[in-house]
């Protein structure tokens, strides 16, 4: 029974271990992209949750139906990403033209100058007390 490593067991086991190496190679780029990627949306998300907070603490009254908007660059320290929020009465069985229901929709949605089209959008209801 021999007591070393022969030159096959060698070359497989130096393939494994390049097969391994080569992975992780070519895996690491596309852990950093998507890394960043979520990252970016983490911060829409943020953005989009705090103007539905400012929107939701307010009061009913002060709350207008219509839309509205930030421009890139409007946003303090975030400027590759814009802002909309619409806001519009609600009633879950009618439309409510002419009449007040009592409840309002607000949807903020979160855009991204990289991207095409909002990356993310929350919607909530409010009513009166």
């Amino acid at each position: 029974m021999s007591k070393g490593v022969t030159l096959i067991e060698s070359l497989i086991g130096l393939a494994i271990i390049s097969f391994g190496v080569l992975f992780v190679i070519l895996v690491f780029p596309l852990v950093v992209s998507s890394t960043f990627s979520v990252k970016k949306d983490t911060t829409a998300l943020f953005l989009a949750t705090s103007k539905m907070e400012k929107m939701v603490t307010e009061s009913y009254s002060l709350i207008e139906e219509g839309s509205a908007s930030e421009d890139y660059g409007d946003i303090d320290e975030f400027d590759n990403y814009r802002r909309e929020v619409v806001v519009s009465c609600f009633h879950p069985e009618k439309s409510c033209e002419n009449e007040e229901t009592g409840m309002k929709k607000i949807k903020v949605s979160v855009f991204r100058k990289e991207s095409e089209g909002e990356i993310i959008s929350l919607t909530s209801l409010i009513s009166k007390k």
